[in-house]
């Protein structure tokens, strides 16, 4: 129901929420049973609150409960979850989400970003990141707390954009994200960089071919290379990424709507076989 530009969603719907959303990047995506209200009507601001009841998983073809999914076996335990944003001007925003799993744990992300003109040709992009999970109520899924943050910066010349980024995560646990993917600016095609006590950094390149009569064909690549601590119960081998997107979005009206994207990644892990994986997806969309 859509009164003015407020939405009240009821029923089986996606949700995209920092760490509660389709988690579509083998296409087939979460979806959920919710109830989720978005506020509109206030100057620069977006706001959205609501509860998610259960949600049927990438592979699966029944809707069970969020706790369920989550670990905790015989319970029907939900998530309430709030959302703001406020946009200072195009490219420049900070925006927070809290997302509470009653008697299991709750997140609450942060994010900001910043856009600096250089010239007409040139910009630079500054963005921070901050979670905090910990477990609440009856602890279902144990005592835990942990937190992750990340800076990154950008500079974009053209049609070459390069970026470099630095991402933690505490000792305490991992990040947990039974009900979807991460936000992260290190989420990479295989890995998310985000186990207990791993530190990560990452240089990315995303370049448009469209000068060189390409029209429509852009290739991103980034190279990951992480730390994580060598003793202790969260010691884990360290490990490296390189990913590498082709997508091409044909300028002819016969195509209208068709997007091809090819992807390769190469995760190597120290001491271990590592992992290759390779993709071809054809997207089409259209309005209805």
């Amino acid at each position: 129901m859509k009164v003015q530009d407020s939405l009240l969603r009821v029923g089986r719907t996606r949700v995209d929420l920092p760490y509660i959303n389709g988690y579509d990047f083998r296409m087939t995506p979460n979806t959920f049973e919710a109830i989720g209200l978005r506020v509109a009507g206030i100057e620069n601001v977006q706001l959205g609150f609501g509860h998610v009841f259960r949600i049927k998983t990438r592979t699966s073809t029944n809707f069970e409960s969020m706790s369920d999914v989550a670990g905790v076996a015989g319970e029907d335990k939900g998530v309430s979850a709030i959302s703001l944003r406020y946009n200072f001007s195009e490219g420049n925003y900070i925006a927070l989400s809290e997302q509470y799993g009653w008697d299991m744990f709750n997140s609450i992300y942060f994010e900001g970003e910043k856009l600096i003109q250089i010239s007409d040709c040139c910009r630079v992009g500054l963005g921070a990141q901050f979670t905090d999970q910990r477990s609440v109520g009856s602890e279902l899924l144990g005592s835990f707390d942990t937190q992750s943050a990340a800076v990154k910066a950008a500079v974009q010349y053209g049609n070459l954009t390069t970026s470099v980024s630095y991402q933690w995560t505490a000792n305490g646990s991992g990040v947990v994200k039974p009900w979807g993917g991460t936000p992260a600016y290190h989420s990479s095609i295989i890995q998310d960089f985000d186990r207990a006590g791993e530190e990560s950094f990452r240089i990315g390149l995303t370049y448009d071919l469209e000068p060189h009569g390409l029209e429509g064909l852009s290739m991103d690549t980034s190279w990951v290379t992480a730390d994580t601590p060598d003793s202790g119960k969260h010691a884990s081998p360290d490990q490296q990424e390189f990913d590498f997107t082709v997508d091409y979005r044909p300028k002819i009206e016969l195509f209208d709507g068709v997007w091809f994207r090819a992807r390769y990644a190469n995760n190597s892990i120290d001491g271990g076989a590592g992992l290759e994986d390779i993709r071809f997806i054809l997207n089409y969309s259209y309005d209805f």
